[in-house]
């Protein structure tokens, strides 16, 4: 689950591509061509005043390195004072196509995941998680382009993204009862980039 948490965080921080960055570079015949495209859905429950939930579910999709990363997963962790946390359970899951329906104009999730980490009282084997985001607003929308030029590296980076502030409905269930129900607060964020050039990201960025 901190893996797929950590991806969670990941997609939050890409931005939405233009295409027309193909057209730009290809007289240059660039040797990197890297496209990104991502989709995350959060939702966050207090379940006691030290107790939270995190539940959240996603893509990360690469095509220059044919990556593909669907998943969904739920993290439910006690507060330890200040900035620190203790894992007190984690349920998670990698699927062949994305379990989230949808995007910042409306997504739901409905998935039934392993816990693969518990430290509760009573541990259970499996989580139902089922749940809808509704924007409660016009979802937000940015762009930005950047030219990086180097010794090494000469590459334009274009990124857009789309996000929203949701309210989030439905239930996550340990299949006799529910962990958490009703209405509480989440995110779901869209979003592409495209880096175009010559070079490697990794050392000149």
């Amino acid at each position: 689950m901190r893996a797929l948490l950590a991806l969670v965080g990941l997609i939050a921080c890409f931005l939405y591509a233009e295409p027309s960055l193909t057209d730009e570079a290809s007289a240059d015949a660039p040797n990197l061509d890297d496209d990104v495209r991502t989709i995350s859905a959060t939702a966050n429950y207090q379940l006691s005043p030290t107790i939270g939930m995190s539940v959240g579910g996603g893509e990360l999709v690469s095509h220059s390195t044919n990556t593909k990363e669907y998943f969904a997963g739920v993290a439910i962790l006690s507060s330890a004072g200040g900035n620190s946390f203790v894992d007190l359970l984690d349920a998670s899951a990698l699927f062949d196509s994305l379990p989230l329906h949808g995007g910042v104009n409306g997504a739901k999730l409905d998935v039934t995941l392993p816990v693969t980490y518990c430290i509760l009282d009573s541990c259970p084997t499996t989580l139902e998680v089922s749940l809808v985001w509704q924007p409660d607003g016009k979802p937000t929308r940015d762009s930005s382009s950047a030219r990086i030029d180097t010794d090494s590296c000469h590459f334009t980076v274009i990124r857009q993204s789309s996000n929203a502030t949701a309210i989030v409905t439905g239930f996550v269930s340990d299949g006799t009862s529910h962990l958490a129900s009703g209405q509480t607060s989440g995110t779901v964020t869209e979003g592409r980039e495209r880096l175009v050039g010559f070079g490697d990201p990794a050392v000149c960025r």
